[in-house]
This record gives structure tokens, sequence and C-alpha cells, in this order.
């Protein structure tokens, strides 16, 4: 690795900025099926760079499935042990986190100049193309239930690996591919095959819970979830979410909307 620091980019280097921040929010937002066998290895080699034992991994079509019919039964278990689940999949995700993201952001650190480094940060996070349209495309929970949710609930909702962290891929990819930083190429081997061969992950020591991608997402020319006439977004099993400009809506509501605009 050399001492000297980049400092800047040359006029071909910005150029291919937009062309990576649209690579990764392609990935991130992909509709196309996962290769279960794919992502069953990605899977197995992210739990081997933890030091774990292959998990058992079980495939749903969507994160509605998995709840229904596998992430309920922690919801149901004793307190002390649907706690000890929930936390297990938080330190399993935090931890592949930190052994993938953030030890791969450190590498890069030292390789480029500050003022370059926090333009780059700035110029390549997609987090806010996707944060707002991930969160409603795994939704589990229906937010207008009438009954309270429990904290166990949501957190177990919230948590695991989703494309989300596709965010850190148009920064990673473009300072690897195009500055020809270097990095520990199988940690980036690793996350590129678990984001692109993934929807969620809810990780567990001995067993994993992958949901498959949407079938179907619809945007309004803001880039936002949205249509007005069917569901914004839909899973091969008939799973769907209708949201309008961004804004979560329930199937109730949007069948009364509907018998408005077509009585």
């Amino acid at each position: 690795m050399s001492n000297q620091r980049i400092a800047k980019l040359t006029p071909e280097q910005a150029a291919l900025i937009p062309v990576y921040r649209e690579k990764w929010t392609s990935i991130a937002l992909s509709t196309i099926p996962i290769d279960r066998q794919k992502a069953r290895e990605s899977v197995t080699v992210a739990y081997q760079l933890l030091d774990l034992p292959e998990p058992e991994i079980i495939f749903f079509d969507s994160p509605y499935a998995a709840w229904n019919e596998r992430l309920v039964e922690i919801i149901n278990l004793p307190k002390k042990e649907r706690w000890q689940i929930i936390n297990e999949i938080e330190l399993i995700t935090g931890n592949l986190k930190i052994h993938l993201i953030n030890e791969l952001r450190y590498q890069l650190t030292p390789q480029i100049q500050d003022e370059l480094l926090f333009y780059l940060h700035r110029e390549l996070d997609i987090e806010p193309l996707l944060s707002n349209e991930l969160n409603l495309m795994w939704s589990i929970l229906d937010s207008k239930s009438n009954r309270k949710l429990q904290t166990s609930e949501i957190t177990l909702a919230a948590s695991g690996v989703c494309n989300l962290w596709a965010e850190a891929g148009a920064y990673l990819d473009f300072c690897i591919s195009v500055l020809n930083c270097v990095v520990d190429q199988q940690r980036w081997i690793i996350y590129q095959n678990l984001i692109t061969n993934m929807g969620k992950l809810f990780p567990m020591k001995k067993q994993a819970v992958l949901c498959d991608r949407p079938c179907k997402l619809l945007f309004d020319n803001e880039n936002r979830l949205h249509s007005e006439a069917e569901a914004a977004v839909q899973y091969v099993d008939g799973y769907s979410v209708y949201v309008e400009r961004g804004t979560r809506i329930t199937s109730k509501q949007f069948e009364k909307r509907m018998r408005h605009m077509y009585p």
C-alpha cells in the first residue's frame, strides 16, 4: 500500500460517482428473486467470518410469511427466552456490520485525504434514497393495528440484516474499483455476496431466517414508493404494502379510497 494519500479525483473518476450511486441503489431495490443456493452460500461464509457454525437456513417468500411461520414463535416464548433470541439476532447483526462495513471503511480511511474522504462520503451516500423505501418494503407489523404492540415485537421486526446495507456499497465500491484502494478482499467479497444474494436476514446462532425480495416496487416521479391503484410493494406470495407518496396506508384505507375513486 502506498503511503501517498489520494487527494483529488480526476475528471474521469468524478464522472463515475453517479454510476456507482445508481449501481448500488439498483442492487438495494432489486425485484429479481434471490438465488437460494447463492444466498445459502453467502450466509454460511458470513457466519464463518464470525467463527459461527453453519446455521440451518429457512427461506420465506416475504417478511410477512417469515413473521407468521417462524418469528411469531419467538414472540410467543417466555419473556427471558424471547429476549435472549432477539438479543442474539441483534448481536450477530452488529458483529457482521463491524467485521464487514466498519472494517472496510476503516481500511480505506488512511488511503484518502480527509477533505476528499468527506466529499466521497457525502456524494456516495445513498442512504437518504433508500432508508424510507426499505423500511416500508420490509415492514412486517401494521402500524395502524388496534392492538398495542409489544416492545419485543417492534424490536424483532426492525432487527436483522437487510439490503439497506447496500448504502455502504457505493462508497466502498468506488474507492476500491475506481481509486484502487486496498482492502481485505475476502471481507469485500463476503459483503458484496451477502447484499446481492439476499432480501432480509434474521441471523441466529443455529438458525437463519431469510426473506426473498419483493417482486414488484412502484415509485412516483420523486422516487418515493407510491401507487394509487394497486400495492406499491408486492411479494410473490401475495403479501402487499400499500404506499401513497412514501407514506404507508393500511389495506382498509386503500380499499376505502378505491371505493371513492371507482364507486
